[in-house]
């Protein structure tokens, strides 16, 4: 056995483990959510299918695959690969996903300060109400019956 093939099982079990990680934390993100019983925006427009970050991610993977074969390639005909250009592609694909991460909390931020706001709002409302009366029936009974 090679040494490319036995980087590339590597790199396929790697891949795999991704694979795995991201199916484990979507079954556990849905089970939290159904105990939960989160409060969620009703959505007029659904869009079904792959959103942008996920579609950036999965190019940004699959560069990253393409560009370590390569280089290892390159390094098995001539003995080197530039260093150089290994530090910049990963600089910055790993600098696109620190971007992507940024943002997907800054939303996640952003939503959380909404619905405090709404929530605030809610019970500002519910206070200024007048107070209803939570008597129990049995001692409004008992009352009736006294005087």
């Amino acid at each position: 056995m090679s040494v490319l093939n036995i980087i590339l099982f590597c790199a396929a079990g790697f891949l795999l483990g991704i694979v795995i990680s991201w199916l484990v934390s979507n079954i556990v993100s849905r089970i939290r959510n159904r105990t939960a019983r989160r409060r969620v925006e009703p959505q007029m427009n659904v869009k079904k299918g792959i959103k942008t970050m996920d579609l950036i991610l999965v190019i940004i993977g699959v560069s990253l695959v393409w560009f370590t074969h390569c280089m290892l390639t390159l390094y098995e005909t001539t003995g080197g690969i530039p260093d150089t250009l290994c530090q910049c592609v990963f600089a910055l694909l790993g600098g696109e996903c620190g971007v992507m991460g940024w943002i997907k909390t800054t939303k996640d931020k952003q939503q959380d300060r909404k619905w405090a706001e709404e929530d605030r709002q809610r019970m500002e409302r519910e206070a200024q109400q007048p107070a209803q009366d939570f008597e129990p029936s049995f001692t409004a009974e008992q009352k009736n019956r006294d005087q």
